[in-house]
Parts: C-alpha cells; sequence; structure tokens
C-alpha cells in the first residue's frame, strides 16, 4: 500500500465557538485518480480522517517521483472554505508526530486547531521545506520557528557572504565558470542562427566568441551579493545522527573575465547552495555546495 494522505484530525471554530454539523471533504489526486473521503464534524467541531492510501501496484516501482495533490475544503452554511493544499511528493506516511515536529496536541495522528474566518488561503510551513495553503492559522509550531531561523539568517549574512565568496574565488569554481561561459557563448551563436531573441543589452561581438572553442577565457574577478530581500527560505534537516540546519542560499555572482583580450562583466544566480546553521543556536557553521561543486546560471546581457 501507499500513503496518499496520512490520519489526520482537527478542531474547527467559529466566533470562538465549535464548529458543529460542518461537512469536511478530503480529496487526493493520483495518477490522474480522484481519492475522497467525507466527515462531519461533532459538536466539539472535531474531525477526523484515517489514512487514506491504495494499493501498490508495478508503475510505482519504476524510476519517477511519486506525486499528490492533496486538498482538505469545509462546507457550511452554503460556503466553502479551503483548510489544506498541499503538493505531496512522496508515498511515505509524512504527517506523523515523529516527523513533523508540528503537532500542537497530544494526539496520537497529525492534528490542527484552526478558528474559520473567511480570510483569503495563505502559505503557512508545514515543516523546514514545505509549505501548506489554508484560510486560517493552522498553528504549525513550525511557523514560528520558521521566523526565528529567518532572522537568524539575516543577522549572518556578511559571514555567509564571505564563505561563499571565498567559495565561488577558488580555481576549480573558475574553471567551472570558465566552462559555463564556452557553453553560454556557443549556445548565444546557436540562438541567433536560428533567429531567437537576443538577450537584453545584447553585445554582437559577443558572437565572435562562440565561434571557437579554443578561445582565451581568464576570470579575474567574482564578487558575491545576497539577496537581503524577499528571501524564498527553504529549509532542509540534515540526517538524524548528525543533524543541521539548512537555508537555501539567494544570491548572484558577478564575474569579470577578459575574454580573447576584451574585459567583458557577466553576472547569474548562484542556484541550490545552502548555508548550514546549528539547529539549536541557529549559529552560521558553513555552506554546503549543490552536488560539491560551485552551480550557478549566467545571464548574459544583464
Amino acid at each position: 500500500m501507499v500513503t496518499l494522505f496520512s490520519a489526520l484530525s482537527g478542531h474547527l471554530s467559529f466566533n470562538g465557538a465549535p464548529l458543529a454539523g460542518a461537512e469536511v471533504v478530503q480529496t487526493a489526486y493520483n495518477r490522474r485518480k480522484k481519492y475522497t473521503q467525507r466527515t462531519i464534524t461533532n459538536e466539539h467541531g472535531y474531525f477526523f480522517f484515517d489514512k487514506l492510501t491504495r494499493r501498490r501496484t508495478f508503475i510505482d516501482y519504476l524510476p519517477a517521483e511519486p506525486l499528490v495533490s492533496q486538498e482538505i475544503t469545509l462546507h457550511v452554511h452554503g460556503s466553502k472554505f479551503l483548510l489544506w493544499s498541499f503538493l505531496k511528493h512522496s508515498y511515505d506516511d509524512d504527517l506523523s508526530v515523529e516527523c513533523m515536529h508540528s503537532n500542537p496536541t497530544n494526539a496520537s495522528n497529525f492534528h490542527f486547531i484552526g478558528e474559520v474566518t473567511g480570510a483569503e488561503p495563505y502559505l503557512q510551513y508545514l515543516n523546514f521545506h514545505s509549505r501548506v495553503l489554508g484560510c486560517f492559522d493552522l498553528n504549525f509550531k513550525h511557523e514560528a520557528l520558521t521566523q526565528s531561523v529567518e532572522q537568524a539568517y539575516m543577522n549572518q549574512l556578511d559571514d555567509i557572504s564571505q564563505e561563499l565568496s571565498r567559495l565561488v574565488s577558488t580555481e576549480h569554481a573558475k574553471n567551472e565558470a570558465n566552462i559555463t561561459l564556452r557553453h553560454e557563448f556557443n549556445r548565444l551563436v546557436k540562438a541567433y542562427e536560428n533567429k531567437q531573441p537576443m538577450p537584453e543589452n545584447f553585445k554582437p561581438h559577443w558572437l565572435e566568441y562562440g565561434y571557437s572553442e579554443d578561445i582565451d577565457i581568464e576570470i579575474q574577478d567574482v564578487q558575491v551579493v545576497l539577496n537581503k530581500r524577499d528571501c524564498s527560505f527553504v529549509f532542509h534537516y540534515g540526517p538524524k545522527e548528525n543533524q543541521k540546519l539548512s537555508t537555501t542560499i539567494e544570491a548572484k555572482a558577478i564575474y569579470t573575465a577578459v575574454i580573447a583580450g576584451k574585459q567583458e562583466s557577466f553576472q547569474g544566480p548562484l542556484m541550490y547552495h545552502e548555508a548550514l546553521l546549528t539547529p539549536h543556536t541557529l549559529a552560521f557553521e558553513g555552506i554546503r555546495l549543490y552536488e560539491d561543486r560551485i552551480n550557478w546560471w549566467l545571464n548574459l546581457g544583464t
């Protein structure tokens, strides 16, 4: 059997009073099929859904990422409210109390408490790497913890920037940037030949660099600029035996290079790298590179 929706319960209220006699509908969409469970809240506004599963098939053993679209809606007095919208990327029973660390009560299954207000749905952190869309405060403990981690990350941006700058300035990282530049110039020539739109601020002489694999490229300087606003934070716990907390780094690299005797400047985002934090003290420890290498995407013309 595979789990489409873990066992889940909740207490719903309206204007401070238990919301009794309301219909709650749980839906999971997987492999173009729809799975539904319905229940009615009791006099205390309580509802419960047992684990929603389906039989494992041959297709499940093929290499592919599981994908389950989850939704819980509340139907009361002719109105419909979105309680839960989440895209699940596994068939694990991943709403267990032990995994999620978010249970606000002593319930044996995942449980949330909510006051129905009719507010527009908004995103809330379910755990350090995923968020749920719902129309009321789901009272996840991770929400407050996430805010404190965001603040700790912002307070340590100078240290994170210095360490990331050191990593992108190594000879190995510069060699990777050299390869990226050559690849991008070749791509630019092909786009030009196929009459595709050129990047903004396109410089015609860049086309010259793409015709030869023997271009002399020397990376002279690399600067790192961290995005201090509008960061999208994604958090990950490491293995339990050596647990670390990491946040995805929002940054760009600005490269100055001499190419065929001409000085050029390019920039692009640094992709998928993470800053490691100590879970309890939230102190910055270091940076984990994506696939143990500097990964960045060049934006010619920016």
